[in-house]
């Protein structure tokens, strides 16, 4: 494991000071909850990092060698078998594709169409973590004893990731976004797109588009949003909740994160 991927957290203390021990309380869970976003966060950007990585050491040669290698092999079983007239069948080809792919399942390999899900999955997650932990950090906002400066905290989530929002919710409403409609069930009026390989004047509907890091959607107001699954989006993430639990007032001895 590589230590960079981990982002340390300075928690300055163990509970929060208050003479209203209701509302400090309330602070300290909500305290907790982003804790665990931005840990939820960070382990959704190592995951997606090691599958991006097993994804471009993957040999497509080598697999399709190995391939042709055991379609042969279930050819020869067949026909050993049930004699030659089993590749007469116009299903010849697909029944062999058939038993070749189970045996390769068999052995515990997951099918190609998984495997290539499984960043998209990591991405949407962290997409999903960073979006809570923004939620959260807006509740915050409004809540008793919670000193002004948390507000301009949350304003900067916004400056940092200002796509965050509305691709999480092109995210959550898909079944909207593939109708071309927006959260209202209004037509979308689609914005020419011009990023990531993706060139499209007249406009396209992109329900979702990863780009190596970069993580992209078509948003309600038909507009191409993007933001990047990486180290610099972290980085940007671990700097908030620092300067976020750097605000309060704390007693208790202080503690390094994650335990």
């Amino acid at each position: 494991m590589n230590t960079s991927q981990i982002y340390e957290i300075m928690k300055p203390g163990t509970w929060i000071a208050g003479e209203d021990r209701d509302a400090a309380n309330a602070i300290s869970r909500h305290l907790h909850l982003l804790e665990s976003m931005f840990y939820e966060a960070n382990l959704c950007l190592v995951l997606f990092e090691r599958a991006r990585m097993r994804d471009n050491e993957r040999s497509t040669d080598e697999e399709w060698e190995a391939e042709s290698s055991r379609r042969a092999a279930v050819q020869e079983r067949l026909v050993a078998q049930q004699g030659m007239d089993v590749l007469a069948s116009p299903d010849a080809s697909l029944l062999v594709d058939m038993i070749a792919k189970r045996s390769l399942w068999a052995e515990g390999s997951l099918p190609r169409t998984l495997l290539h899900m499984e960043v998209f999955i990591y991405a949407r997650a962290f997409l999903g973590a960073l979006d809570m932990f923004d939620k959260l950090l807006t509740t915050l906002v409004g809540m008793e004893g919670v000193p002004d400066t948390v507000a301009e905290l949350s304003g900067r989530m916004g400056i940092e990731f200002p796509t965050l929002r509305g691709i999480r919710n092109s995210v959550q409403h898909l079944e909207d976004r593939a109708r071309g409609l927006d959260q209202r069930g209004k037509s979308i009026q689609l914005q020419p797109v011009a990023t990531g390989g993706i060139h499209a004047p007249g406009g396209a509907l992109i329900l979702g588009n990863l780009n190596g890091i970069t993580y992209g959607a078509t948003l309600a107001d038909g507009s191409f949003g993007e933001i990047d699954v990486s180290a610099e989006s972290m980085s940007k993430l671990q700097t908030l909740f620092q300067n976020l639990l750097s605000v309060f007032s704390w007693f208790g001895p202080r503690s390094h994160l994650p335990q």
